[in-house]
């Protein structure tokens, strides 16, 4: 899958070119934290899309990466995890809608038999 190797790509393509995430952080002033996140594909570290949109910026120009490609590529990344978070979220509100619908089944037993056992 596309989006598992977007990070792994700029780290394959960082250590070819033996260049430490220090290197990085300390040449961007990007906290490595960030870095990692990017590799590893943890969006959620990111503060914000705008703020992935830099750091990776920063990052393709540190490492001497083409930025119009990995730029394109990153567009390609983001469609796809938009596309997963979407199937993730609908796959949770159809959780979220079994889980209702089983507490009002519920509430609604209970309640017929608490009348049933006071009239």
């Amino acid at each position: 899958m596309f989006s598992q190797r977007f990070g792994a790509l700029l780290k394959r393509e960082r250590e070819l070119r033996g260049i430490s995430l220090d290197e990085i952080s300390k040449g961007t002033y990007i906290r490595r934290e960030f870095l990692e996140a990017i590799e590893q594909n943890q969006l959620h570290k990111i503060p914000g899309l705008t703020f992935l949109r830099g750091f990776v910026k920063s990052y393709v120009r540190f490492v001497g990466l083409d930025d119009e490609e990995v730029q394109q590529q990153l567009k390609l990344f983001l469609k796809e995890v938009q596309v997963e978070q979407s199937i993730s979220s609908i796959s949770y509100f159809n959780e979220r809608k079994k889980q209702r619908f089983l507490l009002a089944l519920l509430t609604l037993l209970f309640l017929g038999i608490t009348l049933r056992l006071f009239l």
